[in-house]
């Protein structure tokens, strides 16, 4: 059974230690009584949830904007994934079963991708394929990759200097690092650009 108690002042502190507390804290929603009546603001977290108050979710909010920032300085130059699924321990793999970036190649194209893990849970899988100078933003447009690839099969090995490589011959690009971000940045445009050289 899940408890619901009071985030404490002292637990408070763990927003600037433990990433996925601070999201927790920072994303609160809203919770209701019987009648639909809102009663206050409640993490999704398991197996407490924690009331918490609008000063703690704004305070949360503010270590995110900040950790953002510094997540985006520290890889400016790398190849920036943001983790769409669930984490996992690996020592030589992506580490999560899903992600997604958005970036330009070296010409300047802009594309957006996600990949995830095949059933094996050893190669790599192409959700999404989106070239933005289509125009069409709405639909999967996997033009590029099925060049070179049968998107029905794992396209390469699913640890990051694969994925990186992947990304670098099939989109023109020449980054030289991978980064998987998990809690710290969102995929909502443009994460990083391709050097040109």
């Amino acid at each position: 059974m899940n408890a619901k108690i009071t985030l404490t002042d002292e637990k408070f502190q763990d927003i600037y230690t433990d990433k996925k507390f601070r999201n927790q804290v920072a994303y609160a929603h809203g919770y209701c009584d019987k009648n639909s009546k809102e009663l206050g603001r409640i993490t999704c977290s398991y197996p407490v949830t924690y009331i918490v108050t609008k000063e703690q979710i704004a305070l949360a909010v503010k270590e995110l904007e900040r950790a953002q920032v510094e997540t985006q300085e520290a890889h400016k130059n790398s190849l920036l994934f943001i983790g769409m699924g669930m984490t996992y321990d690996t020592e030589d793999q992506i580490g999560n079963y899903r992600i997604r970036t958005e970036f330009l190649n070296k010409d300047g194209k802009q594309f957006f991708v996600e990949f995830g893990n095949t059933a094996d849970y050893l190669s790599t899988r192409c959700d999404h394929s989106i070239d933005r100078s289509q125009g069409d933003h709405k639909g999967n447009n996997y033009n590029n990759l099925e060049r070179a690839y049968n998107l029905r099969k794992g396209l390469c090995d699913y640890t990051p200097k694969s994925v990186l490589n992947l990304v670098n011959k099939t989109f023109d690009c020449k980054f030289t690092e991978i980064f998987i971000d998990n809690y710290d940045l969102s995929c909502d445009g443009v994460m990083c650009a391709s050097p040109a050289n």
